[in-house]
């Protein structure tokens, strides 16, 4: 769990500095999710947690993530194109489903 902690607090520094060019931080992503993807294991009835924080960070920074290195990674199939689906479509449900909004 603080492993997972600091992982999501060095993310969110790295979005907030902004010290990194946009295109350099994408590809550092790109690189951070093949890592993820090629070194841990999916599960069967949910997100593996390591797979789910990147997912995560990706569904909340997709802008700033979008490039020509992201859209390789997401022609090329795989787990992380399915999860971030996932991710994104319970992100839309969830914020359409909030009082106020509309439908």
């Amino acid at each position: 769990d603080l492993t997972f902690r600091s992982i999501q607090e060095v993310l969110s520094d790295t979005m907030s500095d902004k010290q990194e060019t946009d295109a350099a931080l994408r590809a550092n992503v790109v690189t951070l999710i093949r890592f993820v993807y090629d070194h841990t294991d999916s599960l069967t009835n949910s997100v593996e947690p390591l797979r789910r924080l990147v997912t995560s960070f990706v569904a909340v920074h997709y802008k700033a993530v979008k490039g020509p290195e992201f859209d390789l990674l997401l022609s090329e199939g795989g787990g992380f194109p399915v999860d971030l689906v996932a991710m994104m479509e319970v992100a839309a449900v969830s914020k359409i489903s909030k009082p106020g909004n509309k439908k």
